[in-house]
C-alpha cells in the first residue's frame, strides 16, 4: 500500500527544493475548508490550493496561470 509523508515532513522537503532553484508550480489538492489554509499551503512554498470538490476547468485556470507567470 502506498503511504503519502506527513505534511510537516513534505513541507520542509518542499521548502529544501525552492531554496535550491526549484520552480515548478505546485498547486496543493486539498479538502480542507479552514481559513488559514492558504496561509498553510503559500508559506510551506506551494503557489496555489484548490479545495475538493473542484471543477477541471478551474485547476486548469490556476495551471495556465501560474505556467504563464514562470514565461514572463
Amino acid at each position: 500500500m502506498h503511504t503519502f509523508p506527513a505534511p510537516s515532513r513534505t513541507r520542509y522537503q518542499l521548502r529544501q527544493l525552492r531554496k535550491q532553484g526549484l520552480k515548478i508550480p505546485i498547486i496543493a489538492l486539498t479538502v480542507s475548508v479552514m481559513p488559514d489554509v492558504g496561509d498553510k499551503v503559500f508559506s510551506s512554498g506551494m503557489n496555489d490550493y484548490i479545495t475538493k470538490q473542484f471543477d477541471p476547468d478551474d485547476l486548469y485556470s490556476k495551471i495556465k496561470l501560474h505556467i504563464e507567470k514562470e514565461i514572463d
